[in-house]
């Protein structure tokens, strides 16, 4: 796992314990609004009955939406996390294949440096040999 995939989760962890804390004191006023509403009833008038109850209507349309909002955000940061280990994986093949080809190329480069000093070497034998005479007029004289 990437340090990165690491981090995210952590803070997604973080993120999400905060909304639902938020949530959960949202709720809490929504209740208690709703059993002040329940409690009272008896006692409003019907404008003010029809009133707090389009605003508990309002608050509890509120606190859907933001669910949906904290769902829609879990799951794009899910799909952003599915994306992010693909690439991930993604990266270590791709740090693996060039771990190979340098290995490849590293032994190739010791072969040709090996065939290069043999070949200075053979060259050097062949201007050594070339400096005497030929055996023919090493004898003559």
């Amino acid at each position: 796992m990437c340090i990165r995939d690491r981090y995210q989760r952590r803070v997604h962890g973080e993120i999400i314990q905060q909304k639902l804390q938020l949530k959960d004191a949202a709720l809490g006023k929504f209740a208690k609004r709703y059993l002040e509403f329940v409690k009272t009833a008896d006692k409003l008038t019907e404008a003010e009955s029809e009133a707090m109850h389009k605003e508990l209507l309002a608050d509890l349309e509120t606190i859907e939406f933001q669910a949906m909002k904290a769902e829609m955000n879990v799951h794009n940061r899910r799909r952003n996390h599915e994306w992010a280990a693909a690439e991930c994986q993604q990266l270590r093949r791709t740090i693996d294949t060039t771990r190979a080809e340098i290995s490849r190329l590293e032994a190739q480069l010791a072969l040709e440096m090996k065939k290069r000093s043999n070949k200075m070497e053979y060259e050097n034998y062949a201007k050594m040999i070339l400096d005497f005479p030929a055996p023919e007029q090493s004898q003559e004289e």
